[in-house]
């Protein structure tokens, strides 16, 4: 059987998009903060938050980056890319990101703003 490779988050922006060009088209990196709550095992609440980065390519990148900003909840659904390189001293590091198929702004708007009307863009795959 083969295997799916299939993220969702649900989280908020811990910085503005920061736009990059590449030879093949634009692309947006987004900062996604989602939050876990629990009880320990004495009853207290805890929390903690994990750092995600999320790649946007193409069309989906130049609504990205002109819709989202710092704070904006948002609705990602991609998949797990791993990157690996190496620093200038040798050592090998490694990160794996979202590569979003579709984001999502949750963040209420006026009926004119830029999250509202740019739902209404084609983000699909």
């Amino acid at each position: 059987m083969k295997g799916n490779n299939l993220v969702v988050l649900r989280g908020h922006l811990g910085s503005d998009p920061e736009a990059k060009d590449l030879p093949s088209g634009k692309k947006v990196e987004l900062n996604l903060a989602t939050n876990s709550h629990w009880r320990d095992g004495e009853g207290h609440w805890k929390e903690r938050t994990d750092w995600h980065r999320i790649d946007v390519l193409g069309p989906r990148a130049e609504w990205a980056q002109r819709a989202l900003r710092r704070g904006d909840h948002v609705l990602v659904f991609g998949a797990l890319r791993p990157r690996t390189w190496q620093q200038p001293d040798g050592t090998q590091r490694s990160i794996v990101v979202v590569r979003a198929w579709e984001v999502q702004c949750l963040t209420p708007r006026q009926p004119q703003a830029r999250c509202s009307v740019a739902r209404q863009m084609d983000v699909s795959r």
